[in-house]
């Protein structure tokens, strides 16, 4: 990953990195906060719209598409977009719009409220009500469970930029010629796990050739099992668990029966004592980068992940190599239900200190509408919280595990951790609280201390909790 580097082009550069260090000094100095440009090249105006977002692959690669077919559809009030992705973005956000040197547009996680709250995000009402397609406006199209826990006093200020599908990738190539079948009960993940047990390469001299079931990266995104229990936690409950769960009525929320039965499951794959089982050897130090080459070389079958693998992997995937994302295998005696987490993190903004606020407007009205958010998909694997009609893609051009992305979101009835709970939407509680992935499955503590750990925890937090609300 990059360190803090331009946002803009020139004197901005200076600005930004001022305040990224929380320095206020000589910021007045800096000439404002974007540097617009407009010129005429014989079909019309363009505009130059700035954005600042978290480094992503598919966000390195999409803007410049989107600003192509932006500029199709608006051919006499072209744009140039000035795109800067870095990862350490997300800790320069606040320090930004607080000094008001900002881009036009801006990626900001869901503590997004806290900066509506000060005054420093511009009113998206006209986004909202922009044609969608179809015959809706974009709040039309927007997904109920979503819509109702976006208004923040009564306005809208944010627009949810992205839906990932969750669930386990698997290395569908591996599993085809040796004629095994996606798991999708627990017993049927157990026989999984045994016939790689029993496959040559783990059985001969030479502990180089071993696959292993499970790859994830124990130091940088544990959490991915967390989408996973999520999954499980919401079948087996129910989705009224869920639905209790984000009220956060009371500490008692982190008891829910589906919980404990989530870890459980959990365990039961790679649990173990001072060292995971089933997983490939030093997943608990590996980065994400290193997991996921684990997975791409046949080192490991399976990982924890989401829709945004085949795009982040793309320059380090074999030819040849086939993927599909599939969703946790159930586990017995639950609801019956057929649930799957959607991972909604990333809200675009537009600062109410830009200096193109009209243009970003009609730029993010245009790429929320369908037409944009189908060229999102073809280009990346992400769906949208908005009702986008996925079968008017190109399915020619999809991989396999675009297809299995689609499939997941028309067959699963898709949740979100998003709520309408202050202590949710500030960040203070999270699905899963306290105990880390990596402790649960190296500590060899049952599912029921573990869930009883995060509640006491809980317990501990919550008037410390309801003061900063």
């Amino acid at each position: 990953m990059r360190g803090i580097k331009k946002f803009f082009k020139g004197k901005q550069a200076i600005a930004i990195i001022a305040a990224t260090m929380a320095s206020l000094i000589g910021l007045t100095s800096c000439g404002g906060a974007n540097q617009s440009s407009e010129s005429n090249n014989g079909s019309g105006k363009v505009q130059t719209i700035s954005v600042g977002y978290f480094e992503a692959a598919y966000l390195d690669t999409h803007w410049k598409s989107w600003e192509k077919l932006y500029n199709e559809a608006h051919p006499n009030e072209k744009i140039e977009l000035a795109p800067d992705g870095d990862g350490s973005y997300g800790s320069a956000i606040e320090n930004l719009l607080m000094t008001g040197v900002v881009p036009d547009i801006m990626v900001a996680p869901m503590t997004w409220r806290k900066y509506a709250s000060k005054g420093w995000l511009e009113p998206l009402g006209d986004v909202y009500s922009a044609d969608f397609g179809n015959g809706k406006t974009l709040e039309g199209a927007l997904n109920n469970e979503i819509k109702d826990n976006l208004k923040f006093k009564n306005e809208y200020y944010a627009v949810p930029f992205s839906e990932y599908m969750t669930g386990i990738a698997v290395n569908k190539g591996f599993f085809d010629e040796h004629g095994w079948n996606i798991p999708e009960t627990m017993a049927d993940m157990l026989d999984i796990i045994d016939k790689i047990s029993k496959l040559p390469e783990n059985n001969d001299a030479d502990a180089d050739n071993n696959i292993s079931a499970f790859a994830w990266s124990g130091v940088e995104s544990p959490y991915y099992w967390n989408y996973v229990m999520n999954t499980w936690w919401a079948d087996y409950g129910g989705i009224n668990q869920i639905s209790t769960f984000k009220k956060m009525e009371g500490p008692s929320v982190y008891l829910l029966s589906g919980r404990e039965k989530a870890v459980d499951a959990l365990l039961t794959l790679i649990g173990g004592k001072k060292s995971p089982k089933n997983c490939a050897e030093g997943v608990i130090g590996a980065s994400n980068l290193e997991a996921q080459m684990l997975f791409v070389q046949g080192k490991a079958l399976m990982m924890p992940n989401a829709s945004w693998l085949e795009v982040e992997m793309l320059k380090n995937t074999p030819e040849g190599f086939e993927m599909v994302l599939v969703a946790p295998p159930t586990i017995e005696g639950g609801s019956g239900e057929k649930n799957l987490y959607g991972h909604v993190d990333e809200w675009l903004i537009i600062p109410q200190a830009a200096e193109n606020k009209d243009a970003a407007k009609k730029f993010v009205s245009f790429i929320f509408s369908e037409k944009g958010l189908l060229d999102f998909f073809e280009q990346t694997n992400t769906t949208s919280v908005f009702d986008v009609d996925y079968t008017k893609v190109n399915n020619e051009q999809l991989t396999a595990f675009s297809k299995s992305v689609l499939s997941l979101r028309s067959e699963r009835n898709i949740f979100y951790s998003e709520s309408s709970s202050p202590l949710m939407y500030m960040g203070l509680a999270n699905f899963w609280q306290s105990k880390m992935v990596t402790e649960m499955v190296t500590q060899g503590q049952t599912a029921k201390e573990i869930v009883q750990y995060d509640y006491n925890q809980v317990v501990s937090d919550w008037d410390s909790w309801q003061k900063q609300i």
